[in-house]
């Protein structure tokens, strides 16, 4: 094509006259192809690819779905459009049956509308998470419309309320309730002393040793200084070796020294004593990186699970002096080549590789796309197919961004693998992570080919979200022309 007709291809006039034409062709199936065959041939702008994320959006017919979708386009739209769509948002809420659903989607809009509009909106919110009929969801969500509102009596009486709900879950639910004193701990404002003591003692409480263990490990982070002694004396009366140890894990990073490493030496000495390989390696990760250096390399070498082992081993060597980093990452290396689950072998090889030198990272990389490629290669039926096909997605979505610019024919080998993936969905978010490490005159194509995957998913919901993550990593130099 010469320059003459490549600019009449480029120019406003041309694309405005095709799609007249494209316009008043009679069949519907017809007109998609073209408008495909056209998109072909242009890669627009981020701002096009959102208003074709919005049109997406609005085709969505299922409330939530439909509410949700527009307010995750709408903060990348030209002002004079946000509220708009806002307003569809809140409109399509209407729609929503469930309470839960409703006041969350009702919580999401709020921050992006006016002061008044706001208060409006949570009012309603309000409203509707009353009408909530699970305990548990119903004081969370009390808590986290409170949390909206300034400091005032009116958010401490929302917080008190949630508080009471929590009291009204039955015995057998000490789960639930566990959840619902961590979700309303999560968001109270550091001055509300009184409250926390009053979720602290509802904690206490608790009889079931792992509910005690998760509303401690949830509430610990939020405490005030004046109440993380008790809160620790609450974890050290719990009696299952497993949850003390989890607990304490959560709780020692608050204590000042030297309690808090005395807090996890002892940890360490009941992790150390669990039976059951799986409870004993997520132990020691928990503890590991709050030990002097020298204490948990020996820690994680002494691990049986070779994923936590890879995982520790990996942590620990970029701390370690130079003389000693590389026969640990060598350890971290043999150990994740031992793990027999593919897709955490490939993520355990890539995170070693991020932390190797520059003539070992290749070739460990190379190791870990091999492992990606073969995911899915020995199944039974489609459905296993389906499943494992997603998996190789996930993993190569997770290495692409380790992958060097300098590594062409890594980053050409990830994306063969990528093309080859047959749910447009999960082929059209593996290209996004891959683009960004591709030379600049291949990030064009790459993106084209993500937009066709794109806009040939069925599902309007997650066709939307997949074009507004494509548009968010649109730029200029990936505007040029190739």
């Amino acid at each position: 094509m010469d320059e003459d007709k490549t600019a009449e291809v480029g120019s406003q006039s041309w694309v405005d006259g095709r799609l007249a034409e494209i316009d008043r062709i009679p069949d519907s199936l017809q007109k998609v192809k073209a408008l495909v065959e056209l998109a072909s041939q242009l890669l627009p702008s981020p701002a096009d690819v959102f208003q074709e994320a919005l049109a997406a959006a609005q085709n969505i017919e299922e409330p939530s779905a439909k509410a949700n979708a527009s307010i995750e386009i709408a903060p990348h739209l030209p002002e004079s459009q946000q509220q708009q769509v806002l307003q569809q948002a809140l409109t399509a809420a209407q729609g929503i049956k469930w309470p839960n659903e409703k006041a969350e989607v009702l919580l999401k809009i709020a921050p992006h509308l006016t002061e008044s509009q706001q208060q409006k909106v949570l009012k309603r919110a309000l409203t509707v998470a009353w009408a909530i009929d699970e305990p548990y969801l119903r004081a969370s969500m009390l808590s986290a419309i409170a949390s909206h509102l300034p400091e005032s009596q009116q958010q401490q009486k929302i917080f008190q309320q949630a508080l009471t709900v929590v009291q009204t879950i039955w015995t057998e639910d000490s789960f639930d309730e566990a959840l619902a004193l961590g979700a309303i701990t999560s968001h109270l404002p550091e001055s509300a002393t009184e409250l926390f003591q009053q979720v602290l003692t509802a904690v206490q409480k608790l009889e079931e040793a792992f509910a005690k263990a998760e509303a401690l490990s949830e509430i610990a982070p939020h405490l005030p200084e004046s109440l993380v002694q008790q809160a620790l004396t609450a974890a050290q009366g719990i009696e299952d070796p497993y949850f003390n140890v989890m607990t304490l894990s959560a709780i020692a990073p608050r204590l000042p020294e030297p309690q808090r490493q005395e807090e996890f030496q002892q940890a360490l000495i009941s992790a150390q004593a669990l039976e059951i390989p799986y409870f004993k390696a997520k132990a020691l990760c928990a503890i590991a990186p709050h030990l002097p250096l020298q204490q948990a390399l020996t820690v994680a070498q002494a691990m049986e699970d070779s994923p936590a082992k890879a995982e520790a081993l990996s942590a620990i060597a970029p701390r370690l002096p130079e003389s000693q980093q590389q026969q640990v990452l060598q350890q971290a290396l043999t150990t994740a080549q031992a793990i027999e689950y593919s897709w955490g072998k490939a993520e355990a090889l890539s995170a070693i590789a991020s932390c190797l030198p520059e003539s070992q990272k290749a070739d460990v990389l190379q190791q870990a796309l091999t492992v990606v490629e073969s995911i899915g290669t020995n199944v039974a039926n489609a459905l296993q197919f389906a499943m494992r096909s997603s998996d190789r997605a996930a993993a190569l979505r997770a290495i692409a961004p380790r992958l060097p610019e300098s590594a062409t024919e890594l980053l050409q080998q990830a994306l063969t693998v990528a093309q080859a993936i047959e749910n447009p969905c999960d082929k059209a978010l593996v290209l996004r992570a891959i683009v960004p490490r591709l030379p600049e005159s291949q990030q064009q194509q790459v993106l084209q080919q993500a937009l066709t995957d794109a806009q040939a998913i069925e599902d309007a919901r997650y066709k939307a979200l997949v074009l507004s993550a494509i548009a968010e990593i649109i730029t200029p130099t990936s505007l040029k022309s190739w």
